[in-house]
């Protein structure tokens, strides 16, 4: 198992126990592209997919952030 497999798996059981980075490695590796939106947000884009944006303080990002994109990443993994 790669790094990053484990990581994806790590985010799927908790979203919570990711940093901001991790997040950010996640959704790069899953396709999308960064763009700096706004001051503290970063927007994440991809052909035919959701939009993702994500406000980062502090160089870390909310919970519900976490959760949303996992939702939006991995639409039929269990809640966790």
């Amino acid at each position: 198992m790669t790094k990053i497999e484990k990581l994806i798996e790590k985010f799927c059981e908790n979203p919570g126990s990711i940093s901001y980075n991790d997040l950010d490695l996640i959704l790069l590796y899953s396709g999308y592209h960064k763009i700096q939106w706004a001051w503290s947000h970063v927007l994440y884009k991809k052909s035919w997919c959701e939009n993702i944006a994500v406000p980062v303080h502090n160089n870390d990002c909310k919970i519900v952030y976490k959760q949303r994109c996992k939702k939006l990443l991995y639409p039929n993994q269990q809640n966790g």
